[in-house]
């Protein structure tokens, strides 16, 4: 095992705006398959999974299973991820697998609910770096302020001179590389709860988290008008990722 995948579905389930037979499906394969992650870690010696919230998400403390299962967290090559903060800037990054229904529905939601109200404040956008569907591609080309790259042959130069690393993710599991990637490249993150999760990384002092349009917004402006936490927050997550 890696990620808690069980937690997922139930995420998935509880952003459902409706009952249908998707969230009907999704809510019984969650419970199927939290049963099976927990059975698997009593069948092997030892299982490992990526981050504390994971761990604990599928088992009790107290349980047989807890004592078998290692947190062992993820990491990135910094040879192919080159340090560069810009500070005078107002381009955003998105970095991640956008046929992933976690990264697009993180991405969209965010062109669509953030960027207009940032918008508000100056020419503010919005770059997405990462294979994508053309029906999704289409989907973010309608919306003022986003720029879709597609692959690229470079992370590093598609990012460069961007403020701030954007998670906006609101689905998921285990550890979003992406904030790692972010601070690597000298990028100050601003993400949600849930991408936090896993990071160590201490919240207002080395990472900023926002779950609502207007706290995006708060914590991008407070970036963008002060240099030193703009350093503050870049130097600080070089030493985490």
């Amino acid at each position: 095992m890696t990620d808690a995948i069980s937690m997922n579905y139930e995420r998935v389930n509880c952003l459902a705006k409706s009952t249908s037979l998707k969230t009907l499906v999704y809510s019984i394969e969650q419970e199927r398959l939290k049963k099976y992650e927990q059975h698997s870690a009593l069948v092997f010696d030892t299982s490992i999974l990526v981050s504390q919230y994971d761990k604990d998400y599928l088992f009790a403390e107290c349980s047989p299973e807890y004592n078998k299962v290692i947190v062992c967290s993820n990491g990135v090559d910094l040879s192919n991820l080159n340090y560069y903060p810009c500070f005078n800037s107002k381009q955003l990054v998105f970095i991640g697998n956008l046929y992933s229904v976690q990264n697009v529905d993180a991405a969209f939601w965010f062109a669509k609910n953030v960027i207009p109200l940032l918008r508000q404040h100056g020419e503010y956008t919005f770059k997405l770096i990462g294979r994508i569907r053309n029906t999704d591609r289409l989907r973010f080309n309608d919306l003022e302020g986003v720029i879709v790259t597609g692959s690229v042959e470079s992370i590093s130069d598609s990012a460069r001179e961007s403020l701030a690393g954007i998670c906006s993710v609101r689905l998921g599991a285990g550890v979003q590389n992406k904030i790692l990637e972010y601070m690597a490249l000298g990028l100050p993150v601003i993400t949600s709860s849930i991408g936090l999760e896993g990071i160590e990384a201490i919240p207002d002092k080395e990472i900023l988290v926002a779950d609502e349009p207007s706290e995006y917004v708060e914590a991008i402006l407070k970036l963008a008008n002060d240099e030193s936490m703009h350093k503050q927050y870049a130097e600080a997550g070089l030493f985490i990722c």
